[in-house]
């Protein structure tokens, strides 16, 4: 009796109509670059997809070359009278408190518990007078003298003589005077907290204050 050992016969190979008829694989069909770019393509329009899809942040307003910005949600004053402007915030109160004057009134301020008077007092002047005397004919306090306030500016542009933290009645005051086209203005700032508390609160609405070109 004779055994086969590790030997094919030629009848056990799978002939050559077998090979054709066997179905290729996906692979072998479309070949690995084809793939890989099919790949990529899915990728980037998934991208693209993403960009529209998504939400983003509304794009800022470009800023005014020249000329005051206007702040989000603010408000504008203008007094034609005493040719000036300025902004506050929509939660703040403006009045007229005379024919010459305006105050803008803070809501209570929950960092500092309290709320602050902004005013703005305005009257003409003989050209003869100088600032002393302006001064003390144009007192709010009886504390002010003056010799007793410093030199500063407005916004960086506007000459101004400064009162800090002056006992005005029930209040302190910080005062400001300051000159312009033959007018004195005296700004008063009154609130139960010192000014160095208010500051914070106070300075994002003088930065608006401009003098009109009437």
């Amino acid at each position: 009796m004779e055994e086969k050992l590790g030997v094919t016969t030629h009848s056990d190979l799978p002939s050559q109509d077998e090979k054709l008829l066997k179905k290729p694989s996906f692979i072998e069909r479309v070949g690995w670059g084809r793939i890989i770019f099919i790949i990529l393509l899915i990728l980037v329009a998934a991208g693209i997809l993403s960009y529209f899809i998504t939400p983003r942040e509304p794009a800022q307003p470009t800023q005014k070359p020249s000329g005051m910005i206007q702040k989000p949600d603010w408000l504008t004053y203008t007094d034609n009278i005493g040719d000036f402007t300025l902004q506050y915030p929509k939660a703040y109160t403006v009045s007229k408190t005379g024919m010459t004057s305006v105050q803008v009134l803070s809501p209570t301020i929950p960092a500092i518990n309290t709320n602050f008077r902004l005013g703005i007092k305005y009257k003409s002047f003989i050209a003869s007078q100088t600032m002393n005397e302006l001064i003390t004919k144009n007192k709010p306090c009886s504390g002010i003298t003056p010799q007793g306030g410093t030199h500063s500016t407005l916004n960086g542009k506007i000459d101004a003589q400064v009162y800090l933290d002056t006992p005005c009645g029930k209040v302190t005051s910080t005062v400001v005077y300051t000159l312009h086209k033959g007018k004195l203005y005296v700004i008063t700032v009154d609130s139960q907290a010192k000014f160095s508390e208010v500051k914070p609160y106070i300075d994002p609405i003088i930065a608006t204050f401009e003098f009109t070109q009437n």
